[in-house]
């Protein structure tokens, strides 16, 4: 079954577009007025170049807390205008950003700002844009800071201060050129094979002790799961590590990352990815009753295209299969809170003939006191739960 969370792409992006206004909440962050200036502009090379590990270590930007890459390939150190607080006046700048990729944005200004890590407060230059990391730790802070780095053990520490042990997520490398494909070896005959000479050998006996008799057995190869859905999994796990990191020390940060890498394949990539469970089917027993069948019901214009569209992804996800069955149930839209319809049908009829099952539930009073005492408390949506049971086959008319 899957979950619903959300992808993320690793590799640093940035936003075309000019410098607009940042919201949290309902505060605001006062960007520099855009430059029109038309001169020749500076650029700087940031970014992580993926593959290998990327180390993460808790920092403070302005009071507010956020996990921060620790990048040498980045020349400068940035954070997101999201995660400054509202009323930070920043500078206006020319200076473009060149990522990893090639591509040139521009920066969204530039302040002079206080970034607190491992208990040491350092002010220093920041530059604003949009990139994907709360806070990328360049080359230029690690250097005034007096960082001193050992990737082996994974530790950091700045100006002396105490050494903190840095989280580390895998990113997979972008593959280079053409992927590389496997070579399969195949066996034949010839009609006129070249002859050869050989030398007459006396045939081992079955019970030579020297010989083992051999079977050749056929077997299925386990599918190998493409690069670009591992890619997409682990940037799916590491935006899910982000959003739940908060609070934690480093040393949970390390072990929920580990925990959400070993159960990548129980969050959905895409949005048409609806899990699917082996352990129970839905039965629908009506006994000796005939088929029901009702009438369709007409659907305005606007509900018609939505019906259509619905129909055609619910295809796709393989949650409905096309059916020339003897009854049928009217379809009725109905409309969400959130906006857009919801496609479901009239089943009033069927249930009326279906013999009830009952399912026995717990008190409530003695489920509460199952939990007295306990202080973490959990829960999983999943993602379409409804269609994640199958029905079973013969209940499908």
């Amino acid at each position: 079954m899957n979950i619903n969370m959300y992808t993320l792409q690793r590799s640093v992006q940035t936003s075309e577009e000019g410098a607009r206004q940042h919201s949290r909440g309902s505060q605001t962050l006062r960007l520099p007025e855009e430059d029109d200036s038309t001169c020749v502009e500076p650029v700087v090379a940031v970014g992580h170049a993926g593959g290998g590990d990327s180390c993460y270590v808790p920092v403070d930007v302005e009071g507010v807390p956020c996990i921060a890459l620790v990048d040498t390939g980045s020349t400068v150190t940035l954070v997101r205008a999201d995660v400054l607080p509202s009323g930070t006046m920043l500078e206006p700048t020319a200076v473009r950003l060149r990522t990893v990729t090639g591509e040139l944005a521009p920066m969204k200004g530039r302040g002079m700002l206080t970034v607190s890590v491992g208990g040491v407060e350092v002010q220093h230059p920041v530059w604003i844009a949009d990139v994907q990391d709360p806070c990328i730790l360049g080359l230029d802070f690690l250097k005034a800071s007096s960082c001193l780095l050992d990737l082996q053990a994974c530790t950091v520490s700045f100006q002396g201060g105490p050494v903190i042990t840095m989280t580390r997520i895998h990113n997979p490398a972008e593959p280079a050129g053409r992927p590389s494909t496997p070579t399969v070896s195949t066996l034949g005959t010839e009609e006129n094979p070249p002859s050869f000479p050989v030398s007459p050998v006396t045939p081992a006996q079955d019970n030579s002790p020297s010989v083992t008799p051999g079977l050749c057995h056929p077997i299925t190869a386990p599918p190998q799961l493409p690069q670009t859905e591992v890619e997409e999994a682990q940037s799916a796990v590491l935006e899910v590590w982000r959003k739940n990191c908060g609070g934690l020390n480093p040393e949970q940060q390390e072990q929920l990352g580990q925990f959400l890498l070993e159960f990548q394949g129980s969050f959905a990539m895409k949005e048409e990815e609806v899990g699917r469970t082996h352990l129970v089917e839905h039965e629908i027993d009506t006994g000796d009753s005939r088929p029901i069948r009702c009438r369709p019901r007409r659907l305005p214009l606007a509900r018609q295209q939505a019906c259509d569209e619905a129909v055609q992804s619910m295809l796709q996800a393989d949650i409905i299969e096309p059916s020339d069955s003897p009854g049928s149930a009217p379809v009725v839209m109905v409309p969400k809170k959130t906006g857009g319809w919801r496609l479901c049908s009239d089943y009033r009829p069927v249930n009326g003939v279906t013999k009830k099952d009952s399912y026995p539930l717990p008190r409530i009073d003695e489920s509460l006191d199952l939990v007295a005492g306990s202080s973490w408390f959990s829960s999983l949506d999943l993602r379409s739960g409804y269609y994640q049971v199958p029905l079973a086959p013969e209940a499908r008319p």
